[in-house]
């Protein structure tokens, strides 16, 4: 086996192990140790690949944010509401979950940040918008927060519709207005737009 896959290997055994125990423990509770054990490792090994557990748990987050860009990016041919949707359930279903678990509320509060930073270039790049534009990196900034907010909810929820449901939600909620698909689903519509004004 060459080294670099060897390499590969093992620090996915690690993550799989920290995203393992994060079920059963707070992050915070987690050692080096319990990590080692879990994976199968001695700490020397650990500590080839990672100085603690915040670096494991970073390098991690920052595999997942370039495989989500990689992945993003290249979906040219979608809306910007389906490569955001798809992407995501593509890789949380590659990754066993893990970027879920790092969104959600036991993850790390910083991810969502880290990938909204690196989201947001294309976003100014796709609409044709100087990244200059301060108005803008606060609409952007909304948008891509409230689909992160989305995709955790949805997630955590069981997916109980697929994905091209959830785009097809999104996309109502981008282009119909908050507003209009609430009033859909109030018993009371007509006093909807008010709430809103």
């Amino acid at each position: 086996m060459k080294q670099q896959e060897k390499r590969r290997i093992t620090k996915g055994n690690f993550t799989t192990a920290l995203f393992k125990l994060c079920r059963e423990k707070e992050f915070t509770r987690i050692s080096v140790k319990d990590i080692c054990s879990c994976a199968g490792y001695h700490r020397s090994t650990f500590y080839e690949y990672y100085s603690d557990i915040y670096d494991l748990r970073d390098q991690t987050e920052d595999r997942l944010i370039a495989s989500l860009t990689k992945i993003f990016t290249l979906s040219s041919t979608e809306s910007l509401t389906a490569a955001f949707i798809h992407s995501f359930t593509r890789i949380n279903e590659e990754s066993g979950e893990i970027l879920w678990y790092l969104l959600s509320e036991n993850g790390d509060p910083h991810f969502a940040v880290k990938i909204k930073e690196a989201l947001k270039p294309y976003y100014f790049k796709v609409f044709a918008i100087p990244p200059t534009d301060q108005d803008m990196e606060y609409v952007f900034d909304f948008a891509i927060m409230s689909g992160l907010s989305f995709y955790v909810s949805w997630y955590s929820k069981g997916k109980h519709f697929d994905a091209d449901s959830a785009v097809a939600l999104v996309r109502r909620v981008l282009v119909d207005g908050l507003a209009t698909v609430i009033a859909e689903h109030s018993e009371k519509p007509d006093q909807v737009s008010m709430k809103f004004i």
